[in-house]
């Protein structure tokens, strides 16, 4: 085998920001980890959580990083390889500045725009004009200091709203992705005020391909998507034809997931590293978010990142899935027998039962938090008894398979935790298709109502406890569901 097969920077990135706020020692943790397996570039995703100097009112209730926290955590990396890369949301994704009256009129819209195609309305993006410059300017010199890297990801994804608001008139005039490229670069040049290297999502560009060759030459585009099939083959294409630097970014599958993606996930890093290597890609960045309030535990993305690492070590189709558990033993629990990496990975082909597939997500997410997602009425439609039957069995016998070797190690209960909330999800499916539950509903109100004891006290041990209501609040509403169907129908 090829033990070069993949040798630009290999990289991470943790979500920090939507619920999980690790504790310093959980980070320097996973620092270790990430140098023993040859990653030498880490960005913590951060919209809100630091405290921005006079933004007290955003970040207050956030358990926010503070600048003592980014520089010991640089320190420690830097003594390990690898480079603390700072990561700033600068255009969308700001819904917690905007949502506060102090800074509501730097929106795009100061009403939630309604997207139609999720059905969720939205307040998350700037203006694109020289107000919003001078905000993110107030954001950029209260973070980057802190951080001896030259390089920042400045963001700039998922703009939805650009052009539904005050800009409309200019976006019609001009078009959007000439809109949206006239920001980016001003993004651009006001980081270069702090960097040297500016990094930036690339998804809106790559909308717009007859201007990804205006990008600076010396800025990079971070290629990310997350599904098995995400087209890299014509994204890394784009970018290498018009002589744009890039990394591809995958991710762990982990989020919006009680359980993992195991075969998803394992199929988007192979085509990632393959499309990278093809075009040479300057890194791969390994991406673990937060949506929907971080429910998932940590443990559910060690898999992706050991898998990652001997991807761009030996090729893609070279690693087995034993290579991968038994390395997953190996660096996040001492050894290369432990069953851990491997149970992890079967865990994440629970939901495999299901013939319906929903991006970014697990259907076990969507129909637990049914009240939460608009799209849940669609995905309970194409959900079968016999498919409900079906992943109740096979978590079963995971759940055999798995008390053979658990323990009272905070590995096992986070694992028999990711159990209890599928359970959990099985029975919403039933009782939302009025079928009969699989257990009586005295049972199902006392297993939920072990999730969220369970759920404090692990989220406790690895996290600060801000954002930990977000996930509560979801819970509460399955509890009271529960508790409200006498029949158990």
């Amino acid at each position: 085998m090829d033990s070069k097969y993949f040798t630009a920077t290999r990289g991470f990135m943790l979500d920090v920001t939507r619920g999980r706020a690790p504790k310093n020692e959980e980070i320097f943790q996973l620092i270790d980890r990430l140098a023993q397996l040859g990653y030498s570039h880490l960005e913590l995703y951060i919209e809100h959580a630091f405290m921005f100097p006079g933004k007290e009112a955003v970040w207050k209730n956030a358990s926010p990083l503070t600048p003592a926290d980014i520089r010991k955590i640089d320190r420690y990396a830097a003594d390990r390889g690898i480079e603390l890369v700072p990561n700033l949301n600068t255009f969308g994704h700001l819904e917690k500045f905007l949502d506060a009256e102090e800074f509501r009129h730097l929106a795009e819209c100061e009403e939630p725009y309604f997207q139609e195609d999720v059905a969720i309305y939205r307040r998350g993006v700037l203006t694109p004009d020289e107000k919003s410059l001078e905000f993110v300017d107030s954001l950029l010199a209260g973070y980057v200091p802190c951080f001896t890297s030259q390089k920042i990801n400045i963001g700039g994804d998922e703009t939805y709203e650009l052009g539904h608001g005050k800009s409309q008139e200019r976006c019609q005039r001009i078009g959007k992705g000439q809109l949206y490229l006239d920001f980016l670069l001003k993004l651009y040049e006001l980081a270069k005020k702090y960097s040297t290297k500016v990094c930036f999502w690339g998804d809106i560009i790559l909308k717009y391909p007859e201007l990804v060759s205006k990008l600076p030459k010396d800025a990079t585009a971070l290629n990310w998507g997350y599904e098995a099939e995400h087209p890299f083959e014509s994204d890394t294409d784009a970018f290498a034809a018009a002589g744009i630097d890039f990394m591809v970014c995958p991710g762990t599958g982990a989020w919006n997931s009680f359980t993992g993606r195991t075969t998803n996930m394992l199929a988007n890093l192979r085509s990632a590293v393959f499309h990278a290597r093809r075009n040479k890609a300057s890194g791969i960045m390994l991406t673990e978010w937060g949506d929907g309030g971080h429910f998932q535990s940590p443990i559910l993305s060690y898999p992706a990142i050991c898998a990652l690492s001997l991807f761009c070590e030996y090729g893609p189709e070279n690693v087995s899935d034993e290579m991968i558990a038994a390395k997953t033993g190996e660096v996040f629990f001492g050894d290369a027998a432990s069953p851990w990496g491997g149970l992890i990975m079967e865990l994440g082909r629970t939901g495999d039962v299901f013939a319906f597939k929903r991006g970014n997500t697990t259907l076990f997410n969507t129909i637990a938090f049914y009240e939460y997602y608009p799209w849940s009425e669609n995905v309970l439609s194409h959900i079968t008894p016999e498919e409900i039957d079906a992943a109740w069995e096979k978590l079963s016998a995971f759940e055999t398979k798995f008390n053979a070797v658990a323990d009272d190690s905070q590995i096992a209960r986070e694992i028999a935790l990711s159990v209890k909330m599928t359970r959990v999800s099985l029975i919403r499916m039933r009782q939302l298709k009025s079928l009969t539950w699989q257990i009586p509903q005295a049972e199902a109100v006392r297993l939920i109502n072990e999730v969220i004891a369970e759920h404090c006290a692990l989220w406790l041990l690895r996290n600060h406890p801000g954002g930990m209501e977000v996930v509560l609040d979801r819970m509460e509403t399955i509890r009271q569901s529960f508790i409200k169907n006498p029949d158990g129908k």
